[in-house]
C-alpha cells in the first residue's frame, strides 16, 4: 500500500512539474510575442527614424497632408465664393439709384446697421495653426535641414 501511494505521489509530482514547465513556457512565449509587438508599434510610429531613412518620402507626405488639411479646412469658404455671382473687372458697377432725402440736405444720414461679424473659415484655420505654432516651425527647421544636407550631398 505504501508502494501504492509513493507511485501515486511521483505520478502526481510529475504531472505537476509537467503542468508547471508548461505554464511556464507559455509565459514565456507570451511575453516574447508582446515584446515583440510593442517593439514594432514603437517602430511603427517612430517618426524621427522614418524621416532619418525616407526623407523625401516623408517630406512629400508632410506636404501633401498640410493640402489636404487646408482643403477642407477652406472648402467651406470656396463653396460660398463660388455660389456668389462673379462680375467682370472690366465693367464698371451698376449705378447706385439716388435716394431722395427729406429736408434741406444739411443733416447726417443714419449709419447702416452693423453686419455681425463672422470669423471666415481661413481666420479659424490660422487661428487653428497658431496654436501649433511650435510645431510648425520645428517641422520647417527640419525639413530646412534636410534640404541643406540633401544639396551638401
Amino acid at each position: 500500500m505504501t508502494e501504492k501511494l509513493e507511485a501515486l505521489q511521483e505520478k502526481v509530482l510529475g504531472t505537476v512539474e509537467e503542468a508547471t514547465s508548461a505554464v511556464r513556457d507559455t509565459v514565456t512565449n507570451v511575453k516574447e510575442t508582446m515584446q515583440e509587438g510593442v517593439e514594432s508599434v514603437k517602430d511603427a510610429v517612430d517618426v524621427p527614424a522614418h524621416v532619418e531613412r525616407r526623407p523625401w518620402l516623408m517630406f512629400g507626405s508632410a506636404m501633401l497632408g498640410g493640402f489636404l488639411l487646408m482643403s477642407a479646412l477652406t472648402r467651406g469658404e470656396r463653396a460660398v465664393a463660388s455660389a456668389m455671382p462673379r462680375r467682370s473687372t472690366m465693367s464698371m458697377p451698376p449705378p447706385q439709384p439716388k435716394r431722395h432725402t427729406p429736408g434741406n440736405g444739411h443733416h447726417k444720414p443714419s449709419p447702416a446697421p452693423a453686419a455681425p461679424e463672422q470669423e471666415s473659415l481661413t481666420d479659424k484655420a490660422s487661428s487653428l495653426l497658431s496654436a501649433f505654432e511650435p510645431e510648425v516651425n520645428r517641422l520647417k527647421s527640419l525639413a530646412l535641414g534636410m534640404a541643406l544636407g540633401t544639396v551638401r550631398e
